[in-house]
């Protein structure tokens, strides 16, 4: 006997499902309950256990799952194995295997294009093989008459089925065993003739089964349920959101189809047609609802059919507590089949409803801004004032791709409301994975060194390789100190179209540490490698880092092997071992990959597929696999449910969310390959990932018992532009307003922060974050960073003794040593990523280091081609003719100043000295380079004015000794040596500057002191010039923010100064006050 039990609220189906016992014959065996997901099965245990005290021992399944079993029942003599055979992923296999050989038979032309392009031939034969089979397993479900005809030697007439007609007959003629029953259309063919000749043994099965929630199955699947209960009870729990189509508690199913029919004037013999439904009754049931009225016309052909209504009206249910909302008369309206309550397609007035927040849209300008948005709307349901009574766990948020959102939601709801995101899979989760799957691409790798950092960044490669926080930072060091950019050696960049060369590769790098073990780096290079300087203390992380480098070498050497699976499988296995040391939830992960290993082994084992393939194709099986959506995991596990928008999981909750109803997005559209016969002549009962996501719309809607939420991305975040939502919800808000006169869309602001969350002016705009609401709240302007000055250095702080290398450090950046030396801040940490390429083009740091180092080599009479070596050799500049004249460019800048220095004829010297200051402060300090009693300072770039105030302090000091003339900076100017002197001033004078500075210097222990080296020096050089104090500041502005190197990017004096507030008399006076003397002393450039 077959029931269908229906009505428009899983609800209701529940407590008639509970109402009826479950008493299975055998209690050591579960009773079987088919449903369309795991989450309804997951649902349904739990609504079980909450109308009958417990839910036990009940199995619930999948229609296919349970069919296979029911094929394993009832036709033992098979033997058939507990996992479905002969799926899509099997099929695919012995396609592989089959197609070289059959490729090149004339009637399979149209294949031979698809493998033509260049490229892996394994692959592109693997995903040619994966297309047929999934075409093939649709045929087995949808069209078993096809597959059934096609190995009766029938031949179709379309020409692209004749050669898929002659492909299967190949596979089945390539198979082991000569009967091939074992597939799914010969195997429903046996069921039907076993159950209707009556002599099937039905002793395994239930006495009663039960199919709860589904919407929609192949018309093979309803076949055998209707074959089923003729030898046993099939019940079947149907949610119909529309009772219209019985008409008002009729049950007969002639007199339902008459419900619709008289309506549109039709006769018996005359069919429904889509626009019959189109022209009558509620639109949203009309237009979303074809895949459950579909299904629904299955149902009701059937003779034996005994139909149990059970509707309710929502807002029946609402008027016990509560009056009729928005949502449920929108939802009674789709019962009864109607539209703001009439027949009509355009209702003569729209319908009075409530002004409550049960049906929200909101348009947004990013998924990031839908989720925050979505924060303070669910905060406001989750409020305790709220009188629905709505907890986190009530509340399902659903959306096409739930994995584009997650990083999304745990960055806005971590820790603030509890929450649970399901349906991603494996890979998108567990880093230890993609750290795999990235392991198996090593043969396509460059293997850069920002790859191979994010390897041994992976915790459980890290763990294998005894490396800890502080050797990845070392490791990442010698990278960079190196020159190692990409590939393991030269011989391997030569299969990327590139000179062989060796330097900047990883085994080249390997010789620079290693030889810095035995040897200085100011050895210079040996054998053309140039010793790295290593410690010895961190031998062991050497060691270690250069185990993990040979791994990677002799796998990438393995893996760029065709082998067969068997091998494959062992060769893997292997690598997990060497690679990682898994802990916790990277055990997990391992394990998928382990049994994704032998579960792909195993496939083609069963396929007979013996040859040699390549690692793509393993890649591409392996990345398959991990990334199949974990369903039946975490759903319904504990607060908020994120998932993926999947058919026929439209469980009831208080409020249901959809996110990402955009018209890119959602409906999913159908993409069927080019040679889909289902595709070109469709039946009714076929799948469509169109019609499937119309009716999940339909059904979210239904779900909801108290609020149902839409958002979409329907602003250009660039632009603010206009971007259409989903063509369903441009539908559902036109029935809102042609039917209910309601405007619902609620547009947000651009950012989080908008003073709209925070007025009155539009009520729903509402936010719960309070930092931007404090924020907002300031009236006053924000406080400055520096509000006053510090306390004076405690009596064991008091300097009795200072080294003039701290003055000279403190005035070149006043506002960096206060922060650095009395707040412990620093600002200039930063993360510069490993560059992944040879150095095509000097960096402006690069070419000023090279030849500031040639100049020292210069400068000591050492040999300038010995250094020329060392700089090949170190791989900071490409080898041949482009680096060496990029080298040579910085060496001729380096002789150019050097020759200036042929004019001093003594050697350089150097002092120690000391002197006392007021206070019985003693200055200490150490200057060298001092040539003919001048002191020199040479650099191969321009002479800024912080390493001015530098080289001036020096002189001071130097000038208290008595014996130096005069000091000289050489430096470069327009690719020419350039020359700036100080004129000697007397040792008292020289104390008494060095005496003002110092004060200055304390000073700046207790705030910062308003001297910035640049912008000062442009304020007191231009009043030194005789211009007016206003032009003076025009000057010192186009140096503070237009300047190369402008100050006013500095981060440390964009913390604390801004233009305004240096043109203070504090800072007019110091500036004047310091560079005055410095003016004064400082020759004409020559």
């Amino acid at each position: 006997m077959l029931t269908l039990t229906q009505s428009n609220q899983l609800s209701q189906l529940v407590e008639a499902f509970s109402r009826k016992r479950l008493s299975p014959p055998d209690p050591l065996h579960p009773t079987p309950v088919v449903v369309p997901s795991h989450g309804m099965g997951q649902w349904l245990k739990m609504e079980l256990a909450r109308h009958q005290g417990i839910s036990a021992n009940i199995a619930t399944m999948l229609p296919a799952r349970f069919i296979w079993q029911l094929y394993r029942d009832l036709l033992p003599d098979l033997r058939l194995a507990e996992d479905i055979q002969f799926d899509a992923r099997n099929i695919a296999w012995r396609l592989y295997k089959l197609l070289p050989r059959l490729i090149r038979d004339e009637s399979f032309n149209e294949l031979s294009r698809y493998l033509e392009p260049p490229g892996d031939e394994n692959l592109r034969r693997w995903h040619l093989a994966t297309k047929l089979a999934d075409v093939y397993d649709q045929y087995l479900v949808y069209r078993p008459d096809w597959i059934i005809a096609w190995e009766s030697g029938e031949l179709p007439t379309n020409r692209s089925l004749q050669w898929q007609a002659q492909l299967w007959r190949a596979m089945m003629d390539d198979t082991d065993r000569i009967d091939s029953i074992d597939h799914r259309a010969h195997l429903h063919k046996a069921l039907m003739a076993q159950l209707s000749s009556g002599s099937a043994d039905v002793s395994p099965l239930p006495t009663t089964l039960r199919i709860f929630g589904i919407a929609s199955l192949p018309p093979i699947h309803l076949e055998t349920f209707m074959a089923l209960s003729h030898v046993m009870d099939v019940e079947i729990f149907f949610q119909n959101p529309c009772a219209e189509y019985w008409g008002d508690i009729i049950s007969n199913r002639d007199q339902a189809r008459q419900s619709v029919r008289a309506l549109v004037d039709k006769d018996i013999d005359q069919p429904l047609l889509e626009d019959d439904y189109l022209s009558v009754g509620n639109p949203l049931l009309a237009s979303m609802g074809h895949l459950g009225r579909e299904f629904l016309e299955q149902l009701l052909t059937i003779d034996s059919l005994h139909v149990i209504d059970d509707f309710k009206r929502r807002s029946e249910v609402a008027q016990k507590l509560t009056s009729p909302t928005l949502l449920t008369i929108i939802q009674d309206d789709i019962l009864d089949m109607t539209f703001a309550g009439t027949f009509d397609n355009m209702p003569a007035r729209p319908l009075d409803t409530p002004m409550d927040d049960s049906v929200q849209i909101h348009v947004c300008h990013s998924r990031m801004r839908e989720v925050e948005v979505l924060f303070d709307a669910l905060h406001t349901l989750l409020d305790n004032n709220n009188p629905r009574n709505i907890a986190a766990q009530d509340i399902i948020v659903m959306m096409p791709d739930v994995s584009a959102y997650a990083p999304y939601i745990e960055a806005v709801f971590e820790e603030r409301i509890a929450h649970t995101v399901v349906d991603r899979s494996w890979r998108e989760e567990s880093p230890t994975i993609v750290a795999f799957l990235k392991l198996l691409q090593l043969p396509l790798s460059r293997l850069s060194a920002v790859e191979m950092i994010d390897l041994i960044e992976v915790p459980g490669i890290a763990r294998r390789f005894q490396l800890n926080e502080a050797d990845l930072q070392l490791i990442t060091r010698w990278i960079a100190e190196t020159g190692i950019r990409w590939e393991f050696d030269g011989d391997a960049k030569s299969r990327w179209q590139v000179p062989p060369e060796h330097k900047n590769t990883w085994q080249w790098g390997r010789a620079r540490l290693l030889t810095g073990l035995a040897m200085e780096q100011a050895s210079g290079p040996v054998d053309g490698v140039l010793p790295l300087d290593v410690d010895v203390d961190d031998t062991e992380t050497l060691g270690s880092f250069l185990h993990l480098i040979h791994e990677v070498g002799r796998y990438r050497s393995l893996l760029a092997r065709s082998h067969d699976t068997k091998h494959w499988r062992r060769l893997l296995l292997g690598m997990i071992d060497d690679f990682f040391d898994a802990e916790d939830d990277e055990d997990i992960a391992l394990t998928m990959i382990r049994d994704a290993i032998f579960e792909l082994d195993d496939q083609a084992t069963g396929a007979s597929v013996d040859m040699p393939v390549s690692h793509q194709l393993i890649h591409a099986c392996l990345t398959s696999s991990l990334s199949e959506p974990r369903q039946h995991r975490g759903f319904m596990r504990t607060g908020v449910t994120f998932a993926t928008l999947i058919p026929m999981r439209s469980i009831p909750f208080k409020v249901v969310c959809l996110l990402g109803m955009n018209d890119a997005d959602f409906p999913r559209p159908d993409r069927p390959v080019s040679f889909d016969g289902i595709s070109k002549a469709p039946r009714r009962g076929d799948r469509s990932r169109r019609l499937d996501d119309r009716y999940l719309f339909l059904e979210a809607l239904t779900a909801a018992t108290e609020v149902f939420y839409i958002s979409y991305v329907g602003r250009g975040i660039r632009d603010n532009q206009e971007k259409p939502p989903s063509v369903l919800v441009t539908e559902f808000l036109d029935y809102l307003q042609r039917g209910f006169d309601r405007e619902l869309v609620t547009i947000h602001p651009l950012q989080p922060f908008s003073t709209d969350y925070y007025s009155t002016a539009n009520l729903s705009l509402r936010s719960w974050d309070p930092l931007w609401y404090e924020a907002l709240q300031q009236t006053a302007p924000a406080k400055p960073f520096v509000s006053g000055a510090l306390p004076a250095p405690s009596d064991t702080e008091e300097m009795i003794a200072m080294d003039v290398s701290d003055l000279t450090l403190f005035f070149r950046h006043p506002v960096r040593f206060w922060l650095n030396v009395r707040l412990g801040v620093n600002l200039q940490i930063g993360e510069d990523a490993l560059p992944d390429t040879e150095t095509f083009q000097l960096s402006p740091l690069d070419r000023y280091q090279i030849a500031d180092a040639a100049l020292a080599t210069l400068a000591r009479g050492e040999d300038i081609e010995a250094f020329r070596e060392a700089i090949v050799a170190s791989g900071l500049v490409l080898p041949g003719p482009m680096g060496n004249r990029q080298l040579d460019q910085q060496i001729d800048k380096a002789v150019a100043v050097a020759s200036v220095l042929t004019q001093f004829e003594e050697t350089p010297t150097s002092i120690n000295h000391v002197i006392s200051l007021p206070n019985n402060l003693m200055l200490t300090g150490h200057i060298d380079n001092i040539r003919d009693d001048i002191l020199l300072d040479i650099r191969t770039g321009q002479l800024r004015k912080r390493q001015l105030i530098d080289l001036w302090i020096r002189h001071l000091f130097a000038c208290t000794t008595g014996n130096v003339k005069k000091s000289i900076a050489i430096s470069v100017d327009k690719e020419a040596p350039v020359l700036h002197v100080l004129r000697a001033v007397s040792p008292d004078q020289a104390i008494s500057l060095l005496s003002r500075l110092i004060v200055y210097f304390k000073d700046g222990q207790r705030a910062p002191l308003m001297f910035i080296p640049e912008t000062s020096h442009a304020w007191a050089s231009s009043l030194a010039a005789g211009d007016s104090k206003h032009q003076a500041k025009r000057t010192a502005q186009r140096t503070w923010s237009q300047a190369a190197y402008s100050e006013a990017f500095d981060r440390e004096y964009q913390r604390v100064f801004n233009f305004d507030d240096l043109y203070q008399p504090d800072f007019e006076s110091i500036a004047v006050d310091i560079w005055q003397p410095v003016l004064e002393h400082l020759d004409s450039v020559s």
